[in-house]
């Protein structure tokens, strides 16, 4: 019986070079961005992973795929599972409680986050 999967995108979204810098410990993207400064980034993490409050200048849109998230918006909590899907208004804050073995796929309206140095 094999060990319970980590929550992982296949090995051909997890580009090394399109690795994101990112400063939360335990989340882990990876980063396709427009040529209009908007990032689509693939979010996973194995264990619960807390994101601070903080807000945006521009719209983010989130597509779980695979765990849960408890997003906060302004004080109003929505839990999301799988399939769930949600768009934080720019100029909003927000916070999350992401994982165990969660997965997702934000958009960013703008510039968010920028490639790991390796």
């Amino acid at each position: 019986m094999r060990d319970s999967p980590k929550a992982r995108f296949p090995d051909i979204m997890r580009k090394p070079a399109c690795e994101v810098d990112s400063d939360i410990e335990g989340l882990h993207g990876y980063m396709f961005e427009g040529p209009d400064g908007s990032q689509l980034i693939l979010w996973e993490c194995d264990e619960r992973v807390e994101v601070k409050p903080h807000k945006h200048e521009f719209d983010e849109y989130c597509l779980v795929v695979e765990g849960t998230c408890e997003e906060t918006i302004e004080g109003e909590t929505s839990v999301l599972r799988k399939g769930d899907e949600i768009v934080i208004p720019a100029g909003k804050t927000h916070w999350a409680v992401m994982g165990p073995n969660y997965r997702a796929i934000d958009y960013f309206g703008n510039r968010r986050v920028s490639y790991r140095r390796t």
